[in-house]
């Protein structure tokens, strides 16, 4: 049997030429859930393929009873079964494996088949609905009550029982067929197992006994959402807002995706592209909650329940046909998305999308230059609380306007230069390398080489552009044409915008070993800088790095940009106030300019040694607090919510997010902050670089 498919009919049937098979009326068509079992290769006719006539036959008990051990993973082992006690009616089986299976059957009551009056198991009777269901419900984990056992049902209660669990599509059946058989299969395969969450298709397929790629496609298992998680942010009392690193499918509106600690998720749906929102049971304010999708997790802040409907705070019509409404409050996605709770008047409303705070209207009708209120009717919070009605003015001003280069193309060597423009661009006009070209100014000489062109994804508003080797301190002149903003009707550039800059010599400095800093008895961080960007690979390698009479045990980056590159160096306890040399050499830049060998003493003081304090706690808005340490934190405990803790019941800080100096941590909370009150603020696991614990 291969263990990887589950196969739920036999076509062994045939084998018996005594059998008579009766036919009810021949379907028009093969059902959708005689395809879905034939699509799992579960379903396989006489003769390999499912067919009308096929369909119309009646199934046996043995039939049955045999889709039953599949089902319990059992087929194998009572084809093989040797025991000689059996049915009284199991000389009618001249099938060896058929008999040697009613013998496994009669030695294991406790799957559930015991017979009928006299011992008889009727192999070859047609199957009724509630012997059937019966089956089903011993599959799905449900036990008969039997005279040795108090079970969930008793035979009375079988279709009254099944009908509770779901199971009633073919309860009114009075010839029990393969198609009906199909039909209450399915019906089966997608009821939750007895006091479980996971369906028995699920179950199956967790257990190898289905295909999993067959049961997505016949659309009994949800697959995995392919995209990893990326963050989570409570956006009211019972909704999470959900970003993953790429686009999602429909994968991502099966709340069995995620998982939650110590809170349910009660639905998913995708509103965007990479977007989902999850509507869970009520949150406790402050409280930190670990989001699991697939092998990866993410933390998020509940938010307490919010009173008031949300009030309109602006309006604004930049795009042609769009209009986008500012909220005082997240939007509940049913009613913010209803374009019957909008109207412009003589403007067509034709699609609302919620993004937080934030609805997006698109339209028909809207003029440029005009004047125009926008009333919203029955808009919900996220929280449930509705507000009858909005109304707001404002004035259309279309932004019609091209990408420009915005300020001086930044010269890095004489191969890479970075081109900024004024607004964000899309990924697809910008790298494209036919929307630029280089030139020599002032000369009409071939033109220079690009290479390629890398769109920055973080800012969106800036490409970087490698080219062939340039001319010490000549003048180039930069075109660009065809780049397209972000707008929803795009503005592009139809005109080449044109840039001179002034090319840099080529980097044959060698990188230069600017500081060393011991941050603890175990922890040296190094700096090194340059012309152009640091060959990270020769940074990390160990054999470039010497300690005088200790071993480095391991390095790892902290900064790698243009000009400037930092590591720290993991080794053996140091002795205090002792002095070691540290020997460099052979780090590269990206051009192979090696550094010298260079030496520099690194010395474990004890008044340098001591883990970063919190110098300041500011309250900087009703609902921010910028927090600021007397030396640089590592970036993973400074972000990580659970580490921050503020008194008065307000709790975790929804997002904490590091700045660019190191030392410098904006929070955002729950509305607290009032301008006045004071509030304790705890951090407990925030670290320094040399991994020393802030308490």
């Amino acid at each position: 049997m291969n263990k990887k498919i589950l196969a739920l009919l036999l076509a062994f049937a045939m084998m018996f030429s005594s059998i008579t098979v009766a036919f009810a009326d021949e379907p028009a068509t093969i059902g959708a859930d005689a395809k879905a079992l034939e699509t799992m290769g579960v379903l396989q006719g006489d003769t390999g393929t499912v067919t009308p006539e096929y369909l119309v036959k009646e199934t046996t008990r043995m039939q049955a009873a045999i889709m039953y051990l599949r089902l319990r993973g059992l087929e194998d082992e009572a084809k093989a079964f040797t025991g000689t006690d059996n049915f009284t009616d199991a000389g009618t089986m001249v099938w060896g494996e058929g008999k040697a299976m009613m013998a496994y059957l009669k030695a294991n009551p406790q799957l559930g088949w015991i017979g009928g009056d006299g011992g008889r198991f009727n192999p070859f009777a047609t199957i009724t609905a509630q012997e059937f269901y019966k089956v089903m419900l011993e599959a799905l984990g449900y036990k008969q009550t039997t005279a040795e056992a108090e079970g969930d049902f008793k035979w009375t209660e079988v279709m009254a029982f099944a009908a509770e669990k779901g199971l009633v599509k073919v309860a009114d059946v009075e010839k029990f067929t393969n198609n009906d058989l199909a039909t209450a299969t399915m019906e089966a395969l997608k009821v939750n197992v007895k006091d479980s969450k996971d369906t028995l298709a699920v179950k199956l397929v967790d257990d190898g006994m289905i295909n999993k790629e067959a049961a997505i496609e016949a659309g009994l298992y949800v697959k995995e959402i392919a995209a990893a998680v990326k963050s989570a942010k409570a956006l009211g009392n019972s909704v999470v807002e959900v970003k993953f690193e790429d686009d999602v499918d429909a994968a991502a509106e099966n709340a069995d995706n995620y998982a939650i600690e110590g809170l349910e998720v009660k639905s998913a749906v995708v509103t965007g592209k990479d977007t989902a929102r999850l509507e869970t049971a009520a949150m406790t304010s402050g409280k930190v909650y670990k989001l699991t999708v697939g092998e990866k997790t993410v933390q998020f802040a509940g938010i307490a329940k919010v009173s008031g409907g949300p009030e309109i705070d602006t309006v604004k019509s930049e795009d042609v046909e769009e209009v986008v409404i500012k909220f005082n409050k997240n939007i509940d996605l049913a009613t913010g998305t209803d374009v019957d709770n909008y109207s412009i008047k003589d403007v067509e409303i034709v699609k609302a999308e919620v993004d937080g705070k934030e609805v997006t209207l698109t339209t028909e009708g809207l003029k440029d230059r005009t004047k125009y209120s926008v009333r919203a009717t029955n808009i919900k919070s996220v929280d449930g609380v509705a507000k009858r009605t909005n109304t707001e003015s404002f004035t259309v001003r279309f932004d019609t306007n091209a990408p420009k280069i915005d300020g001086d193309i930044e010269v890095q060597t004489n191969e890479r230069i970075v081109v900024k423009f004024n607004e964000k661009v899309t990924k697809e006009s910008a790298e494209n390398l036919d929307n630029y070209s280089i030139k020599v100014d002032e000369s009409n000489g071939s033109e220079l080489d690009i290479l390629s062109v890398t769109w920055d994804s973080d800012d969106e508003n800036n490409v970087e552009i490698v080219t062939e080797p340039m001319e010490k301190r000549e003048d180039y002149k930069l075109s660009v044409n065809n780049i397209a903003d972000q707008r929803k009707v795009a503005n592009v550039m139809t005109r080449p915008a044109t840039k001179v800059y002034r090319a840099v010599a080529e980097d044959n400095k060698a990188p230069e070993w600017k500081t060393l800093t011991v941050l603890s008895p175990t922890t040296i961080m190094v700096e090194f800088a340059d012309g152009s960007k640091i060959d990270e690979d020769s940074a990390l390698d160990l054999n470039n790095y010497e300690l005088e009479d200790l071993n480095i045990e391991s390095i790892r980056t902290i900064k790698n940009e243009w000009k400037t590159f930092r590591a720290i160096l993991t080794v053996e306890e140091m002795e205090t106030g002792k002095t070691y040399d540290l020997t460099i050499y052979d780090i590269l830049d990206e051009f192979g300019n090696a550094m010298k060998e260079t030496k520099k003493p690194a010395k474990a003081i004890s008044s340098n040694l001591a883990s970063a304090k919190l110098e300041t706690a500011v309250a900087t808005g009703k609902n921010a607090i910028t927090l600021t340490f007397d030396k640089e934190i590592d970036e993973t405990t400074a972000e990580n919510i659970a580490n921050y803790e503020i008194d008065e019941e307000v709790g975790a800080p929804t997002k904490a997010e590091l700045q660019d100096d190191g030392v410098t941590v904006k929070l955002e909370v729950n509305d607290i902050i009032n301008g006045y009150g004071e509030y304790d603020i705890i951090v407990d696991g925030v670290e320094d670089l040399a991994g020393n614990e802030l308490y």
